[in-house]
C-alpha cells in the first residue's frame, strides 16, 4: 500500500514524515540529517510513502515545479528489510 503525504500540520503526517526520514538517514548516512529534514519538511515537497501493515518501510520525496511540467526526485530508500 501506499500513500502520498505532504507537510499540512498534522501531527499524524508529521510522525510518518519523522519515520520516512529515519529511513533516508539510514539508508543515505553521508547524507547530511539536516538537508534531509529541511526537504523533507519543506511544504513545496511532497512523499510517497509504502506501508506494509501500517509501517512504512520506504518511500520516496520529490518536489513538483507545475510550471515547466518537470519532477524532482530528492530522495527514493527502502528499509533492508525489503
Amino acid at each position: 500500500m501506499y500513500e502520498t503525504i505532504k507537510n499540512n500540520g498534522e501531527i499524524a503526517v508529521m510522525k510518518q514524515l519523522i519515520d520516512l526520514k529515519n529511513i533516508f538517514a539510514r539508508q543515505l548516512p553521508k547524507m547530511p540529517k539536516e538537508y534531509i529534514i529541511r526537504l523533507i519538511f519543506d511544504k513545496k515537497h511532497e512523499c510517497l510513502v509504502v506501508k506494509n501493515n501500517n509501517k512504512i518501510f520506504g518511500g520516496l520525496c520529490y518536489c513538483l515545479f507545475e510550471r515547466t511540467k518537470v519532477v524532482e526526485i530528492v530522495f527514493l530508500a527502502i528499509t533492508s528489510d525489503y
